[in-house]
């Protein structure tokens, strides 16, 4: 049987050799171990955004809005009632 340590060791080896796989482009091993690099290149200038941001956006037309017909009447005791149906959505509110 293998002790603890020598299981920790081919692990950390096996994750070691994934991970390098997986990140060859930007992870080097050398005599000191391994050394991440600093990512994708950035030394090019910075791309020019898509827009101009000192230019207020144009203002779009207003969103459509459909109001859901409703009823509106008494009961007997005199408390006023506005029914709007709307059976997606079984809610009761009462106010």
């Amino acid at each position: 049987m293998r002790g603890r340590a020598q299981v920790k060791t081919i692990l950390a080896g096996a994750v070691l050799a994934a991970l390098t796989a997986a990140c060859a482009p930007r992870v080097t091993t050398d005599a000191e171990g391994v050394t991440m690099g600093a990512g994708p290149d950035r030394t090019g200038a910075p791309e020019a955004p898509a827009f101009d941001r000192s230019v207020p956006p144009e203002i779009g037309p207003p969103p459509a809005m459909k109001v859901p017909a409703f009823h509106r009447f008494e009961l007997s005791n005199g408390l006023p009632v506005v029914l709007v149906e709307q059976h997606e959505l079984p809610l009761v509110t009462v106010e």
